[in-house]
């Protein structure tokens, strides 16, 4: 089956263009035994997983692909998002029960010829960077403002798959879950 791709331009560093996935919410029971200071983090910390859960190159639905993947019991779709200016892809929204919630961003690259960039990544939550399938980056933390990590990547020539998973953990109202990506030759 044939995959078709739409080209677009980083703007300014920032991948602007991505499939993204999520978020899978699920429900924090027994909010007593992660109470303390760093609850968040230790709510994180408790439904992390390793791998990234996304088996297949995730595209969006349309007439060769429906667009599913699966997490568990969690069925998600893939959706097409552009950023806005803010350069971010946003899935905050509010819950009114505590859960702990995880998004997926994916984009592919294209480079001309093998190179090492530094991807520069901030999140609200903890993330992870997974490039050509191998994982090459988590930064863990919990802020009311955007934080921002960095780590040198190897693209290869060709296209170069980036998967983004980012987190976040609502107690009970707003939860900010949002990420964005900005790559730069050093």
């Amino acid at each position: 089956m044939p995959i078709y791709y739409v080209h677009y331009e980083l703007q300014h560093g920032f991948i602007h263009h991505w499939v993204v996935g999520g978020p899978q919410a699920i429900p924090v029971s027994d909010l007593e035994r992660f109470s303390g200071e760093h609850m968040k983090l230790r709510i994180a910390r408790h439904y992390y997983e390793q791998e990234s859960g996304i088996t297949e190159t995730p595209a969006e639905q349309g007439p060769l692909t429906e667009g599913l993947f699966r997490i568990g019991d969690y069925e998600g779709v893939w959706r097409y998002f552009r950023c806005r200016e803010d350069h971010f892809v946003d899935h905050s929204a509010f819950y009114p029960t505590p859960h702990y919630l995880r998004s997926w961003a994916y984009a592919e690259l294209m480079s001309e010829d093998p190179q090492e960039v530094v991807l520069l990544l901030t999140t609200y939550g903890p993330a992870d960077v997974w490039l050509n399938g191998e994982h090459v980056y988590r930064q863990e933390h919990f802020t009311d403002r955007p934080h921002s990590g960095d780590c040198r990547v190897k693209l290869q020539q060709g296209a170069n798959g980036i998967l983004v998973r980012f987190e976040g953990v609502a107690l009970g109202g707003e939860c900010p879950l949002a990420m964005a990506c900005l790559l730069y030759t050093s």
